[in-house]
């Protein structure tokens, strides 16, 4: 398992930083009824292969390994101790769980716009309209295109400052 979005070789100065992460964590339901679950943590290169029951195979490169074992024995348990162990996941914002478009290739904002526009003249509900890659300088984690990009970052601000005035759809860039 490798969780990066920037290619190892990369020329980028961000290309030693991984941005994303792996959280192996199963749960077994055995024939009894009774489950258990296990987290595996470590940080370097990980493989999991799992095949007819009951076997699982994983391997890993190196690198400190944490296991805990959350013997249940209810699936609902499994996942209680789980959560004692590692926190409890956050609860999303409430904008974010409405009717949302997203697409990848807008030539501009200009054609983000349109669409969104096209979408509320048809009457089809609609919370979030989200960008994809488009709008990244250079397509970078965490970055905003120049002006000189498709989206430019002032236009692509003013925008949605109007548009959180005005209570409307929320542009989300990916």
């Amino acid at each position: 398992m490798f969780a990066r979005d920037i290619a190892p070789d990369s020329s980028s100065p961000l290309s030693t930083q991984n941005l994303y992460g792996v959280h192996p964590f199963y749960i077994c339901m055995e024939n009894d009824g009774l489950a258990h679950g296990v987290f595996i943590f470590n940080s370097n290169a990980q493989e999991v292969v799992t095949g007819p029951a009951p076997h699982l195979i994983y391997r890993t490169i190196g690198g400190q390994l944490d296991i805990a074992f959350f013997p249940g024995p209810t699936p609902e348990e499994v996942v209680q101790q789980y959560l004692a162990h590692i926190g409890t996941p956050f609860l999303p914002a409430y904008w974010a769980l409405g009717y949302q478009l997203s697409r990848w290739n807008y030539k501009d904002l200009d054609e983000m716009k349109a669409v969104i526009a096209r979408t509320q003249a048809a009457q089809v509900p609609l919370d979030v309209a989200v960008a994809d890659i488009d709008y990244m300088d250079r397509y970078k984690d965490f970055t905003v295109g120049k002006v000189s990009s498709l989206f430019d970052k002032s236009g692509t601000m003013d925008w949605e400052n109007n548009d959180q005035t005005n209570d409307q759809t929320d542009a989300v860039f990916d």
